[in-house]
């Protein structure tokens, strides 16, 4: 977990403990790797939480038992409790956040340290479920010092510059105003968002508000986006999606994803009436959309609740996704972020609509 913006170098050959070679040996696995040519890559649903981009330097090989690569975390963003078996040395060459070691206290790192300093992280217990935000709250936090606590609690509990971004930005996009939309989305590139991550939002607005606004929303974002270029602005593309399996089947996939978001299997009388909306929601938003990996689940679900506020009559499905959205580790403090983003930037009547569906969905929780 991290406080900001911070990149390590992580499993260096020396932290492997790679026997020495000799001369002849060296010279003939010697390779030579430009840093322009190496591809950033997403760090996996599986591995991580929040965003987090991965940019490998080596591999291991059969001559070298090791690895290396910059991985760089976003604010808010995380590895599960994972194992390095030989090990592993940790260079922070940007930013500051946390690491810990199973059973000790987090210990805060950044580029403060002299800069020939190696912090040696081992993780030493096997975890096979993704730790969701309570979990990680009860096994890490307890043993962070109080003003730490505090700090790290607020962090949790409050939406990042990027997903506050993102609330008008999915709402204007949902209900049509162009003209809002448009400031909205260069206010989300000066907060950070990449073009790419505003494009998902875009294209996502599809599955609740229809192909024209979806469309439309983008040809804005294609003029925006012309006319700082024209004056000079020089926006952020940000990383690509990963590329699916080549055995990748919609459906199933989509039946996965769907049954993780909710927390069990979707089944119920409306998709018996008309089994192809159970499958086109399962095939093209759970999994053609949720599959993409710009943007995590959480984004993707606060993306959602925006857009569905801005829209009237949808409010079962506002509250089915506020249900997502706090499997997906949204917090209650959260939500009241989206509320207050959503009445000031949006409306007070947008805000209102998600106010009375959000007190009605936490009274049910009771």
């Amino acid at each position: 977990m991290n406080i900001k913006t911070v990149t390590f170098v992580t499993s260096l050959f020396i932290s492997m403990g790679v026997p020495a070679m000799d001369k002849k040996s060296v010279a003939a696995s010697q390779t030579v790797k430009k840093a322009n040519q190496q591809q950033v890559i997403s760090g996996p649903d599986n591995i991580f939480t929040g965003q987090v981009a991965i940019k490998p330097l080596t591999d291991v090989t059969e001559g070298i038992n090791a690895s290396s690569a910059y991985v760089s975390f976003n604010a808010n963003a995380r590895s599960f409790w994972h194992t390095h078996p030989k090990g592993q040395y940790l260079i922070v060459t940007e930013g500051e956040g946390l690491v810990q070691e199973w059973g000790k206290p987090a210990e805060k790192i950044s580029v403060k340290r002299r800069a020939t300093e190696i912090i040696k992280s081992l993780f030493l217990a096997i975890s096979l479920l993704a730790l969701n935000q309570q979990i990680y709250a009860a096994t890490h936090m307890v043993q962070l010092p109080l003003s730490q606590k505090k700090e790290m609690t607020q962090m949790q509990n409050s939406l990042s510059q990027q997903q506050q971004a993102i609330i008008p930005i999915a709402a204007y996009a949902a209900n049509g105003d162009l003209a809002k939309l448009n400031q909205s989305l260069k206010d989300g590139l000066d907060l950070g968002l990449t073009i790419a991550e505003i494009k998902e939002v875009l294209v996502q607005t599809y599955a609740y508000a229809g192909f024209p606004r979806s469309l439309n929303a983008l040809t804005t974002f294609m003029q925006v986006l012309e006319q700082r270029k024209e004056s000079g602005i020089h926006d952020v593309e940000g990383k690509t999606n990963s590329a699916l399996p080549k055995d990748y089947q919609a459906l199933l996939q989509g039946t996965q994803n769907q049954t993780q978001l909710v927390g069990q299997p979707v089944k119920g009388a409306l998709f018996e009436f008309a089994p192809a909306i159970d499958e086109y929601l399962k095939a093209h938003l759970f999994g053609d959309i949720f599959s993409r990996d710009v943007l995590n689940w959480q984004d993707r679900e606060i993306a959602t609740l925006s857009m569905l506020s801005a829209l009237e009559g949808v409010d079962s499905q506002l509250q089915s996704h506020l249900n997502i959205a706090k499997t997906q580790g949204v917090s209650s403090h959260q939500f009241e972020g989206i509320q207050k983003i959503l009445a000031e930037k949006v409306s007070l009547q947008v805000g209102q609509r998600f106010q009375n569906v959000l007190t009605s969905f936490q009274n049910q929780s009771l």
